[in-house]
């Protein structure tokens, strides 16, 4: 328990790649040091057994999201997003836009933010959490289930990507900005396997975005946040007049990690 504690311990940040804290390369230090203590046998150069890994992530400053007229004139553009990078592939997205509020439905079907839109083929932007959340203030659960959900309804419909705001009501967007980070460092996968397919682009980005593509609606998302919390009816709609252009642009290079490895010897001496 006491190893445990220390290496899955939370500043250890999950020991993955591309972290604020060196995790990964903290613990590789600490086991290699636990079986010196115990004097087993390396498995490796100094119990090292190096790792081949491809680190893909996306390039920021060539990543943008752009709203557009139905004559094809920009609108609005922006480098302030962030995305899973997935595959090693560019992404290139163009699509027609629907408003999904929530993007909730509730247990009873009484209460459905789909209800009355096509998500097949379109950008589909919503909000986190739900009514029923945002409107209790003292709520400070982790809604990871909750979005992830979400995630699921909305690629099974075949939308194109899905472009997530944190919800104008929400005074701590701790989790919103976890997932940012999340996002920010990458993807990893063994040299020479098989990159991580993402079946849409799940697309992070703010309220200056979000009120930029609601502009035809002439509200901003906090307006119709406060429309939906205080009818407690959904207010999704497609915007007729703009479509949006998402570039993700990605940068893919060798990484090494390491296993660590001992050898404890059998007693039988054949």
């Amino acid at each position: 328990k006491a190893h445990l504690e220390f290496i899955a311990g939370d500043n250890m940040q999950g020991r993955d790649f591309g972290t604020k804290i060196p995790g990964l390369e903290i613990t590789a230090d600490y086991l290699r040091s636990q079986c010196l203590k115990m004097g087993l046998k390396p498995g490796g150069d100094n119990y090292s057994q190096p790792v081949k890994m491809v680190s893909v992530q996306t390039e920021k400053e060539n990543t943008f999201i752009t709203v557009k007229n139905s004559d094809g004139e920009e609108l609005y553009k922006s480098t302030d997003i962030y995305t899973f990078p997935g595959s090693v592939n560019n992404d290139t997205i163009k699509a027609k836009i629907v408003f999904a509020g929530y993007g909730w439905v509730n247990e009873d079907k009484s209460y459905n933010d789909y209800e009355g839109i096509e998500l097949k083929d379109k950008a589909v932007m919503l909000m986190t959490r739900n009514r029923k959340i945002a409107n209790d203030t003292t709520n400070k659960d982790d809604n990871t289930n909750l979005e992830m959900a979400k995630f699921a309804r909305i690629m099974m419909s075949g939308a194109k990507a899905i472009i997530f705001i944190p919800d104008p009501l929400n005074r701590d967007n701790g989790w919103f900005e976890m997932v940012k980070d999340y996002a920010s460092q990458g993807t990893y996968f063994l040299e020479g396997g098989k990159s991580m397919e993402i079946p849409g682009n799940i697309i992070l980005a703010g309220s200056e975005t979000a009120d930029a593509i609601l502009k035809e609606s002439g509200k901003s998302l906090k307006e119709i946040q406060l429309e939906i919390n205080d009818s407690g009816k959904p207010n999704s709609f497609e915007l007729e007049n703009v479509t949006v252009e998402i570039q993700v642009t990605k940068k893919a290079e060798t990484v090494t990690g390491e296993n660590i490895i001992a050898v404890i010897e059998g007693s039988d001496p054949v």
